[in-house]
């Protein structure tokens, strides 16, 4: 068994796995394995593939005969690894140099999961900022995720959805520690699939090792599930993170709490409301209203930028643009 399967799931990503698959290769031992699980690709991706298996004979190519979903995607990839622990990767991302010799001393230690920070690109893949999921103060720690108290201090200190598992390329995880997770059918379609699993680690216990270093480049402007346009995008980790506190923290009172606080932080409070309310219509924010209202934002607020029309929204949006410049 290898120490450590790269696993990446993708679609129509051809332009940009061989950046992903070249920082790879390039610094992989034995120890490592890549797995890609396909979701029926329309683009040259199984070529590109097949091109890479000529040279690095272990990664394992799976695709489906049709397009499944972005959830079970997630699911078949690490399904498909062999490895101790598997290092998600998204299609388009990049891993800095010595990044996986850094996780595979890392996961010596024997550890549930591995978070580590990004450096934020734009699509050319030109850095301009690291970003730190947590607070910025903390640095390397071992944190206690079944302990509630060490999981309610996790959560406060929060910053971005990184910290809570929807950055694929940030998390090493032990793989058969998510074989025991059973999977709750309801996050199919949500894109919120791997969150439900690497979040339900921390009921049969789960030590979580934060590295603030930044071992990958995150590529910009190419997020896939934008293409649905902005609201469903900003409801689509609304939607996931309200189903994860639904399913997991039903009772918990303090976890909850501190949870669906961290999801408003790193949404950045009331601008997302206001995004919201700028591009849907009446009808349409009635009927998301009511979510933001039980991710926490209060309803008298949220009644006021109801309140005002969507040009009204717009009109302001463009003036602070203009301002900015």
């Amino acid at each position: 068994m290898t120490k450590l399967a790269i696993c990446i799931p993708t679609y129509n990503r051809a332009n940009f796995l061989p950046d992903t698959l070249n920082s790879i290769i390039c610094q992989a031992s034995g120890d490592v394995e890549i797995v890609v699980s396909d979701n029926a690709s329309s683009d040259n991706t199984e070529e590109v593939i097949r091109g890479f298996q000529q040279s690095f004979p272990r990664l394992k190519y799976y695709r489906w005969s049709e397009n499944m979903g972005a959830d079970l995607n997630y699911l078949k990839v690490i399904e498909s690894a062999e490895s101790e622990y598997c290092w998600f990767m998204g299609s388009d991302d990049v891993i800095k140099n010595g990044a996986i010799r850094r996780i595979i001393d890392e996961i010596k230690q024997g550890h549930d999961i591995y978070l580590c920070n990004r450096t934020l690109c734009d699509y050319n893949l030109i850095p301009y900022r690291d970003q730190s999921f947590l607070s910025h103060e903390i640095n390397d720690q071992l944190i206690d995720l079944s302990n509630n108290k060490d999981m309610v201090s996790y959560l406060n200190s929060a910053r971005s959805l990184g910290a809570l598992f929807s950055y694929l390329s940030s998390i090493i995880f032990r793989r058969e520690k998510w074989g025991r997770v059973k999977y709750d059918d309801s996050f199919l379609q949500s894109a919120y699939s791997h969150v439900f699993m690497l979040m339900s680690f921390p009921q049969e216990g789960c030590k979580l090792k934060y590295i603030k270093d930044a071992l990958v480049y995150c590529r910009g402007d190419n997020d896939s599930f934008a293409e649905r346009g902005i609201v469903r995008r900003i409801m689509l980790d609304i939607d996931g993170y309200l189903l994860i506190a639904e399913k997991l923290f039903p009772t918990d009172n303090d976890v909850r709490k501190a949870f669906l606080a961290a999801v408003r932080r790193s949404q950045r409070y009331y601008r997302k409301a206001i995004s919201i309310r700028r591009l849907a219509d009446d009808v349409e924010w009635e009927r998301i209203k009511p979510k933001l209202e039980e991710l926490g934002y209060e309803g008298l607020t949220l009644s006021i930028i109801g309140m005002a029309s969507p040009s009204f929204w717009n009109f302001l949006h463009w003036i602070v643009r203009f301002l900015r410049k």
